[in-house]
């Protein structure tokens, strides 16, 4: 059985940083300006201390295994070269030590997690269908289902993994909510089951009403698309039940405004172009009141 903790240690080479990919589909976000820029400010005094690890990519260059924001920091400390270690390594070996390196930080978005989860459970899923002498995972046990093992290995329930999970199911918007605490969690995978265009109405009446769902609500947003009885206006019909509340719903259609704006323009951009030539005309209006009553 392979361990890969030895695929830390080895040679370290220096490798120009213009060499570097960034891995594919990487789920985790660099640091924050202020962060990278303390990193690029360490480095200039006193160099990278821990090598990166990277894996030579077949057209050329390297693709960064572990070291994402080293690298980044380098550059921002106007270094060209990085010390690195090299490892051939397949997909899921290297799949699994970048979700393994990254997941050691300090603070760890929701949708980070979300995508963490998958790549690795997706790895752990493909190793777990290959001879045991081929499997790369420390600890892995025959027949251990990869599910059970991912609970195990990082310390959360099967289901709350799969709830994660289902969070790269969200449009990224919705998404970026929960990231900002600003939807919870399990209401979120309650809406990841509508489909895209319905999300898009769910977050078109979020922006109305100034409101998240509650997980009560986001159910029945949910049954609502079972049932066959979604339509655009349910999400703020929901939102708005038992509030008191009566709002009058202005629709445009598409048809009549869509020539105005570029075609990939999507309904929130021209949503939020039309707000702002609005509210542009409208302190042109009172601009002009305010010279009137000054003659």
């Amino acid at each position: 059985m392979k361990n890969t903790d030895n695929l830390y240690q080895g040679p370290i080479q220096s490798l120009a940083v213009e060499t570097l990919r960034p891995f594919k589909d990487h789920p985790f976000r660099l640091y924050p300006d202020e962060k990278m820029n303390e990193l690029a400010q360490s480095i200039r005094e006193n160099g990278v201390i821990t090598p990166i690890l990277v894996r030579p990519l077949p057209s050329g260059g390297y693709e960064i295994v572990s070291g994402h924001n080293r690298v980044e920091a380098c550059k921002r400390a106007g270094l060209s070269a990085i010390p690195a270690i090299v490892r051939e390594m397949d997909d899921d070996t290297a799949t699994l030590l970048m979700v393994d390196a990254n997941q050691q930080r300090e603070s760890i978005m929701p949708s980070e997690k979300a995508f963490a989860y998958k790549m690795r459970l997706d790895a752990m899923k493909r190793q777990g269908k290959r001879p045991v002498e081929t499997c790369t995972q420390p600890g892995y046990k025959s027949g251990e289902k990869s599910a059970d093992r991912l609970a195990r290995e990082v310390g959360e329930s099967r289901n709350q993994i799969q709830r994660y999970i289902r969070l790269t199911f969200l449009i990224p918007e919705l998404r970026d909510l929960v990231d900002s605490g600003k939807l919870a969690l399990n209401p979120a995978v309650e809406l990841s089951y509508l489909p895209t265009v319905e999300q898009t109405h769910v977050l078109t009446a979020m922006e109305s009403e100034q409101c998240a769902p509650t997980l009560a609500q986001a159910q029945a947003m949910r049954q609502s698309l079972s049932d066959g009885t979604f339509t655009c206006d349910t999400p703020l019909e929901i939102l708005v039940k038992g509030t008191g509340k009566r709002k009058e719903v202005l629709t445009l259609p598409m048809d009549r405004f869509a020539a105005f704006f570029p075609p990939d323009s999507t309904p929130r951009q021209i949503q939020e172009e039309l707000f702002r030539i609005l509210t542009e005309y409208r302190r042109k209006q009172e601009k002009r009141r305010t010279r009137e009553q000054e003659r």
